[in-house]
């Protein structure tokens, strides 16, 4: 392949995007594959009490991990019943509705609040497949 600068020239393009997509198709495919598999591994080691298993070479190893995430509005109502205040804090936000009616009523002027906002570009790139073109489909009366 070559490079101009670290640049890929348009005339890679073409190779790039195929070679992309043959390779995210694999992965699409080999994940319908091992997904079931690995969720049935995961029960066999469960129901069997078995955490490490190795055969032929290949490992597997299988724990319960426990995350704690916290109910918000239980553990905010929890701290205020208990007299723990200082743990709450209050964050002022902008109501995001309210602002857009603002805007749409024409009450407030967007170039008033203009430098109030940030713009950030994002690089996304989606390959398919090409879908043939459809067959127009006939009157009654062609």
């Amino acid at each position: 392949m070559n490079d101009v600068n670290g640049q890929v020239v348009p005339e890679q393009l073409k190779e790039l995007v195929h070679e992309f997509f043959k390779h995210d198709q694999l992965a699409k495919q080999e994940a319908k594959l091992a997904d079931p598999l690995k969720a049935k591994i995961k029960d066999a080691m469960s129901e069997f009490g078995i955490g490490e298993f190795e055969h032929d070479g290949v490992a597997a190893v299988y724990s319960v991990q426990e995350r704690t995430n916290p109910n918000g509005e239980k553990l905010l109502q929890r701290l205020r019943e208990l007299g723990f205040e200082q743990a709450i804090k209050t964050v002022e936000t902008v109501d995001t509705a309210v602002l857009e009616r603002l805007i749409y009523d024409s009450e407030i002027d967007t170039e008033a609040i203009a430098d109030c906002f940030t713009t950030n570009k994002v690089a996304v790139l989606t390959v398919k497949a090409v879908k043939a073109p459809k067959t127009p489909k006939k009157s009654i009366g062609e």
